[in-house]
């Protein structure tokens, strides 16, 4: 069912957590279909992360 998965998540972060300003829907792991879908939700702000690697 298209959009199926988009309502039950709203559904679920305005019923559980709907008390709380923001919800952080932690990393994509780069991946960038889930990038493209975590974008849909029009994020406030997002960071840049790093891997520093000692050698």
């Amino acid at each position: 069912m298209n959009g199926l998965y988009t309502i039950t998540n709203q559904q679920f972060c305005e019923n559980e957590w709907g008390h709380v300003e923001y919800i952080n829907r932690e990393q994509d792991l780069g991946i960038e279909g889930i990038r493209k879908a975590k974008l849909s939700y029009h994020p406030v702000k997002m960071i840049n992360k790093y891997l520093v690697e000692i050698e």
